[in-house]
């Protein structure tokens, strides 16, 4: 049997399938002659080399021997090394390398180099051993890749760990099957299920690396994961081990940091305490403006494995190593105008981004926002505890798109508001764009009244500075708190729209131009809605602005079916919306078309595909922990059809929570679809339950809280369609909705206006547009022929 030289493992070799057969197929590669693993100190590559080695035992008739090489002080004495590992007794005046090359010349071997990065000097025997033999292959561990021609790179990573909470089960990451071994050395009862949190909280700070997970399990003879956990995000110095048979350069991250620091040359140390300022990556642009980092020296870097491509011009840092270099930083009393120059750069960058927030290239920059959403935080938090409000403030204002198409609403009123309350030096123009972008945020979120305050706060500012631009958006944010008096909205819109028109700024135009033609679709003036948002889908489709433009088609939807309700008028209009809100990955925009074909659906009693998209809308609006009036839309619709389907009581529930989010006041009860649903689901319900059932649904949905409600919404239920209304619909024109068919049996019965209003529990302005639209579709004139039609066509 082939003679095998590996030392042993001191514990059980836990993960890394994936690696060992990768570096398996590598060394089965007839052009691979030399293969190095190359990753940070700590992260498992002699481990690694050794498990795939006992892996290749089968392969090599002649063995496999492993070189220690982090003893070795220099080049000079690798030879010997060599040679002992060897078991060649250097003899005669021939050189030792010479020795060696004779003794491998035909050699069917696998020789394992082990820590190479200080013994970069003495290469050139590697690459001459290779051209000297003939079947020698070198398996090579290095902190830095070897530069040579014969090379192929091998990247190690820290294990994988669960980055969010647990998506299944925890035992299936290979970072805490390592911890939780350790763990168990030290206390044979650890329980992972008492510790999830705090063990992935560990997994994460050291990023999954073997060393880290060792080192931080071994603190378990005098703390508890918690603490561990709260320690290492502290104090690197924390990271440390008493165990005597632990190679020096692992008995401690900052022994590893120091030595990987100690190995660069001066320049290469100054740029990376300045790149440790970064927060989830930079690019290129970023480390040359904040670290003066060339290609060059991010390459030289990256060549070490102190610094990490994570796409094809992004850069990150291990958090561990981020904050070792983080600490260089302090010790050269560069941190302050490091972070300021940090903070300077992602503001200019913010602000770019928003210049193109309505322009063809938006997704892009979307794109680019969210990918240094972690280093704009970094520049917030900075802002805040180091008195730079009027910078925290652009940066926070000029993220308001992003903030709302991304799905990051929450977090953009809270930074808002948290500069805001220090803003008392910032300059009026600042501080009247951030409160005008708060209360949009904010209104989204139903934070009333704070959000309205906001808004008027946000217009007398505008008013004082006189600035026509901070004018116009502020009366057009004022409007929109305003709208329940339609009227004065509405002539504040129209101030809006001069404004933007004298300033030629088109995205604010096409802005304005929908939210006064939603004062119009509430003054029932179709014709002027239409009008409005045909110009401003002119406008957006030539700029290329695929998110106004997907506002523009869903309004525009909305006038059409308040107007006339034709499912086949709107339904292509809200499709195209949705298609294009999915294409610019506006995760906060989508819910509103798709809650309106949901809406469409539920009106031709296709129950279950609406029923489908009405729960689409409210899961999306629960994992941005957001509760608006899309929200409140979706449980009374889902509350009609489960009303429609016989499921009474469960109708009946969430019409009570329904009325509580109502009755609040910090929801828009003008929409007119949203209470002619509840309106009609709750007359229908109270004679067919009775007052005694009804009372008690109705009460346990009144003490529920939204949350409750939503998770009572989102239930599986089992519906049939109901296609009586697509039937008779088939012999007219223009199709009747449910709410049309229970406004003309009532004609029928002979009830005035104002009786049916009363029934149907709706305002006797919604039975005269109900008849209008009725006569319309049946072509009459007048109650009289209607009901005469109705009965020819069997609706009554």
């Amino acid at each position: 049997m082939s003679p095998v030289h590996l030392p042993q493992q001191p514990t059980t070799f836990i993960g890394r399938d994936h690696e060992l057969n990768e570096i398996t197929a590598l060394l089965a590669d007839s052009t691979c002659w030399l293969l190095t693993l190359v990753g940070p100190g700590g992260i498992g590559k002699t481990t690694l080399a050794i498990q795939a080695a006992m892996n290749q035992k089968p392969y090599f008739a002649d063995g496999i021997s492993f070189v220690a090489l982090a003893p070795v002080a220099s080049a000079d004495f690798l030879l010997a090394a060599m040679g002992a590992a060897l078991e060649i007794p250097f003899f005669g005046s021939e050189e030792p390398f010479s020795q060696i090359k004779n003794y491998l010349h035909d050699k069917h071997m696998l020789l394992i180099m082990d820590n190479f990065e200080h013994l970069l000097d003495g290469v050139g025997y590697l690459s001459n051993l290779l051209q000297a033999t003939s079947h020698l292959k070198i398996l090579a561990t290095s902190r830095e890749r070897l530069n040579l021609r014969e090379e192929w790179i091998f990247a190690v990573n820290g294990l994988p760990y669960p980055a969010a909470p647990f998506a299944d089960a925890p035992e299936n990451y290979s970072a805490v099957q390592l911890f939780v071994q350790r763990a168990r050395q030290i206390q044979h009862s650890f329980s992972l299920e008492d510790n999830l949190q705090a063990v992935r909280s560990i997994c994460c700070q050291v990023e999954g690396m073997p060393l880290g997970l060792e080192l931080a399990a071994g603190w378990l003879r005098v703390m508890s994961c918690q603490q561990i956990a709260a320690r290492i995000a502290s104090n690197l110095d924390f990271l440390t081990t008493p165990l005597r048979n632990v190679p020096e350069r692992h008995r401690s991250l900052r022994v590893v940091f120091q030595q990987s620091w100690s190995l660069l040359p001066v320049d290469e140390q100054a740029v990376l305490m300045r790149l440790s300022i970064f927060h989830g990556g930079f690019d290129l642009e970023a480390a040359a403006e904040i670290a003066g980092a060339g290609l060059s020296v991010l390459a030289s870097l990256a060549d070490k494995s102190l610094l990490r491509m994570i796409s094809t011009d992004r850069y990150d840092l291990h958090q561990l190593l981020r904050q070792y270099a983080g600490e260089k930083l302090g010790e050269n009393n560069q941190s302050y105008a490091t972070a300021q120059e940090h903070l300077d750069t992602f503001m200019k960058l913010a602000e770019a981004g928003e210049s193109h927030a309505y322009s063809r290239e938006q997704v892009m920059w979307y794109d680019r926002l969210e990918v240094e959403m972690d280093n704009l935080r970094a520049a917030l938090t900075w802002a805040l505890a180091n008195d730079e409000a009027e910078k925290g403030l652009r940066i926070a204002g000029a993220l308001r798109w992003v903030w709302e198409m991304r799905g990051y609403l929450n977090e953009g009123v809270s930074w808002l508001s948290k500069l805001l309350a220090m803003s008392s030096d910032v300059s009026p123009l600042v501080h009247a764009k951030a409160l005008d972008r708060v209360a949009e945020l904010a209104g989204q979120l139903a934070y009333e009244p704070q959000a309205t305050l906001w808004a008027q706060e946000a217009l007398s500012l505008a008013r004082l500075t006189r600035d026509r631009w901070s004018l116009a958006w502020a009366l057009s944010t004022t409007a929109y708190f305003t709208e329940p008096d339609t009227d004065r909205a509405a002539v504040m819109l129209e101030e809006s729209l001069l404004l933007f028109r004298e300033l030629n700024d088109a995205p604010g135009l096409s802005h304005t131009f929908r939210r006064l033609a939603g004062c119009a679709i509430d003054q029932h003036n179709y014709a002027y809605a239409a009008n409005l948002l045909e110009q401003a889908l002119a406008g957006d489709r030539l700029a290329g602005d695929k998110n106004a433009t997907a506002w523009d088609l869903c309004f525009i939807g909305v006038t059409l079916w308040s107007q006339n309700h034709q499912p086949e008028q709107v339904i292509p209009l809200y499709q195209e919306s949705v298609k294009l809100f999915r294409e610019i990955k506006d995760v906060r925009g989508v819910a509103h078309p798709l809650e309106m074909l949901a809406e469409v659906e539920r009106s031709q009693g296709r129950f279950a595909k609406s029923l489908a998209l009405f729960q689409e809308t409210v899961r999306l609006e629960q994992e941005l922990g957001i509760r608006d009036n899309l929200v409140i839309f979706a449980l009374a619709g889902i509350a009609s059809i489960a009303a429609a389907q016989g499921k009474r009581d469960w109708a009946a529930r969430l019409l009570g929570a329904v009325n509580v989010a109502l009755e609040s006041g910090s929801y828009n009860t003008r929409i007119a679809t949203l209470v002619d649903m509840f309106d009609t689901a709750l007359a229908a319900l109270r004679p067919q339950l009775g007052d005694e059932a009804f009372n008690a649904a109705w009460a346990v949905g009144n003490s529920m809280s939204l949350e409750q409600a939503i998770k009572e919404a989102l239930q599986d239920v089992a519906l049939e369609d109901d296609l009586s209304h697509e039937e008779t619909n088939q012999t007219l024109v223009e199709r009747i909705s449910p709410r049309e068919f229970d406004v003309l049996h009532l004609l029928g019965d002979g009830c005035s206006n104002a009786e049916i209003a009363q029934k149907l529990f709706i305002s006797v302005a919604t039975v005269k547009v109900h008849t209008r639209n009725i006569y319309g579709k049946l072509n009459v004139s007048n109650r009289t022929q209607a009901i005469l039609q109705a009965q020819k066509l069997n609706l009554l």
